[in-house]
Protein backbone atom coordinates (compact mmCIF):
# COMPACT_ATOMS: atom_id res chain seq x y z
CA UNK A 1 0.00 0.00 0.00
CA UNK A 2 1.05 3.45 -0.84
CA UNK A 3 0.10 6.78 1.27
CA UNK A 4 0.80 10.22 1.04
CA UNK A 5 -0.43 12.39 3.46
CA UNK A 6 -0.98 16.46 3.46
CA UNK A 7 -1.51 18.92 5.97
CA UNK A 8 -3.21 22.21 5.60
CA UNK A 9 -0.62 25.54 6.01
CA UNK A 10 -1.12 26.17 9.46
CA UNK A 11 -0.47 22.71 10.21
CA UNK A 12 3.36 22.50 8.76
CA UNK A 13 5.45 22.27 11.99
CA UNK A 14 2.85 20.15 13.63
CA UNK A 15 4.64 16.29 14.64
CA UNK A 16 1.71 13.72 13.27
CA UNK A 17 2.17 9.69 15.19
CA UNK A 18 0.11 8.32 12.19
CA UNK A 19 -0.61 4.01 12.75
CA UNK A 20 -1.76 1.98 10.23
CA UNK A 21 -3.29 -1.85 11.70
CA UNK A 22 -3.99 -4.62 9.78
CA UNK A 23 -7.28 -6.26 11.95
CA UNK A 24 -8.88 -9.21 10.71
CA UNK A 25 -12.25 -9.91 10.61
CA UNK A 26 -13.16 -12.31 13.57
CA UNK A 27 -14.61 -11.48 16.68
CA UNK A 28 -11.58 -11.16 18.43
CA UNK A 29 -10.16 -8.37 15.92
CA UNK A 30 -6.86 -9.70 16.22
CA UNK A 31 -4.44 -7.09 14.79
CA UNK A 32 -2.05 -8.86 12.70
CA UNK A 33 0.85 -5.92 11.40
CA UNK A 34 0.82 -2.47 11.97
CA UNK A 35 2.92 0.62 11.27
CA UNK A 36 3.51 3.78 12.55
CA UNK A 37 4.63 6.67 10.86
CA UNK A 38 6.09 9.97 12.04
CA UNK A 39 4.94 12.68 9.80
CA UNK A 40 6.06 16.13 9.69
CA UNK A 41 4.42 18.69 6.56
CA UNK A 42 7.20 20.52 6.37
CA UNK A 43 9.77 17.56 5.85
CA UNK A 44 7.69 14.75 4.52
CA UNK A 45 5.17 16.56 2.15
CA UNK A 46 6.01 14.94 -1.09
CA UNK A 47 7.29 11.36 0.31
CA UNK A 48 5.39 8.20 -0.33
CA UNK A 49 5.36 6.08 2.37
CA UNK A 50 5.80 2.18 1.13
CA UNK A 51 3.70 -0.13 3.77
CA UNK A 52 3.46 -4.09 3.70
CA UNK A 53 1.12 -5.41 6.48
CA UNK A 54 0.98 -9.10 6.46
CA UNK A 55 -1.32 -11.15 8.59
CA UNK A 56 0.80 -13.20 11.05
CA UNK A 57 -1.09 -16.43 10.14
CA UNK A 58 -3.88 -16.77 7.30
CA UNK A 59 -6.03 -20.21 7.43
CA UNK A 60 -8.76 -20.45 4.70
CA UNK A 61 -12.00 -19.52 5.86
CA UNK A 62 -14.08 -23.10 4.73
CA UNK A 63 -17.48 -20.79 4.66
CA UNK A 64 -16.30 -18.79 2.22
CA UNK A 65 -15.06 -19.21 -1.69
Amino acid sequence: MTIQFRALADSWSTLFAIVISLIDGSEERIVHSYEQLNYLSSRDCKIKFNIYLLYSTRPKNSTRN
